[in-house]
């Protein structure tokens, strides 16, 4: 029905903004009343650009401006729709042209300063920004917001669809970014350019290395350490040993590869065999630490120059450069296809063939997806603990090139 001012008034604040449309013979198509959850109650007009876009449009306070004179306005609103004209974006233009609102670079600026720095961890942000700046900026910075379309964000989107697991990454930051925009009051509600746009398939990728390539990883690794080794004929030069020792702790905790490189010494509790990461990426917590990795640790603690557990070229910065180190250890391995990450699959595998059940591989994982985890996660009599020392010690001897039979542990 067509609306009234009985109507209007009787319209209640809800946890959600609603409308209240003028409909009827009486009533103005794309015309009627938005309820916000302040009690604050606008005339608004909803409607569709010559481009098919689906703009709305406020256009004044109910109680301010009365419902005769904003039904009259809406029928001249839509006189002038129909001949090409955009009241939504005449208004962001003035606005835009008195700086009021901002371009995409202003926005991306905004939301990364008050959305995701104060939200994220560091490197998280680092790298919405890097997408951020790299595959948006350069196409629609001086563009304003309201006028990005569907079909724009599908240009990026497909224009990398060589790489989808990127593609995919750039198109979520995009969308909180203009989710964050509509938060804001940047752009109008319901006004997402991504809605609908479909994500690439992306295939998981399992890779566990077999026991006859951890032999072969093991040698390499004691090769690499070795200065007066001789390969193929050339001198070999041996790696750093933080980074040997980095890629053992992963394979042996079966850690993240930051979680690993940006240790320290002041996090492993000796007592209760644990390393613990006061953030990761799904918080803090506690790494088992099995024979293996403990000593491992104890021998490095012994001739520390540094606060960091792997330093790097400069004792008081953390190891980096990791990958470059990795490849050519997997290199002389013969295992080119094998990731560092792969190493914490491997070790979830060995887990799982040793019958540790899922709660128990989440938690030496980390994974924050299974309600069952934390139970494991505090005491070093729980399951997980002797997990650790299960599969660690059986990784070692793989590592080693001994036959190491995979048992289960009797509940």
């Amino acid at each position: 029905m067509a609306l009234t001012i009985k109507s209007i008034k009787a319209a209640k604040p809800k946890r959600t903004p609603y409308t209240i449309w003028d409909t009827g013979p009486q009533g103005v198509p794309g015309f009627g009343v938005r309820v916000l959850p302040s009690g604050t109650k606008s005339w608004v007009l909803k409607y569709r650009t010559t481009g098919d876009k689906q703009r709305w449009h406020t256009f004044g306070r109910v109680g301010i401006l009365p419902l005769e004179d904003a039904r009259n306005e809406a029928k001249a609103l839509q006189v002038a729709i129909n001949k090409g004209s955009d009241p939504v974006a005449d208004e962001q233009n003035k606005r835009f042209k008195a700086g009021i609102t901002p371009d995409v670079a202003s926005l991306v600026t905004r939301y990364l300063t008050h959305r995701v720095e104060p939200r994220t961890r560091p490197r998280t942000a680092a790298e919405y920004r890097r997408l951020l700046e790299k595959h948006v900026l350069p196409k629609w910075s001086k563009r304003h917001p309201t006028d990005i379309t569907r079909a724009d964000v599908v240009t990026i989107h497909e224009g990398l669809e060589d790489r989808p697991y990127l593609a995919n990454r750039v198109l979520e930051v995009i969308r909180a970014m203009f989710h964050y925009a509509a938060d804001a009051g940047i752009i109008p509600e319901n006004s997402d350019p991504c809605r609908s746009v479909q994500a690439y398939s992306e295939k998981q990728r399992q890779r566990m290395l077999t026991a006859d390539e951890l032999a072969r990883l093991g040698a390499a690794l004691d090769v690499a350490k070795n200065p007066g080794t001789e390969r193929k004929g050339e001198r070999f030069i041996p790696e750093p040993e933080a980074a040997i020792l980095a890629i053992r702790l992963l394979l042996f905790t079966g850690c993240r590869k930051t979680e690993i490189t940006t240790a320290r010494w002041e996090w492993v509790d000796w007592k209760r065999q644990l390393l613990s990461l006061p953030q990761t990426k799904t918080g803090s917590r506690e790494v088992p630490l099995g024979p293996p990795a403990l000593g491992l640790l104890e021998a490095a603690f012994e001739s520390r120059t540094s606060d960091w557990i792997c330093p790097g070229k400069k004792i008081d910065r953390p190891l980096v450069g990791l990958q470059k180190c990795w490849e050519r250890i997997r290199a002389a391995a013969g295992l080119d296809d094998v990731r560092i990450h792969d190493l914490r699959h491997t070790m979830a595998s060995v887990a799982a063939h040793g019958g540790q059940g899922l709660p128990v591989i989440a938690a030496l994982l980390g994974h924050a997806r299974t309600s069952t985890t934390t139970r494991y996660t505090h005491t070093h009599a729980h399951p997980v603990h002797a997990a650790a020392e299960q599969v660690s010690s059986q990784l070692n001897s793989m590592l080693k090139g001994e036959k190491a039979e995979i048992v289960e542990i009797k509940k």
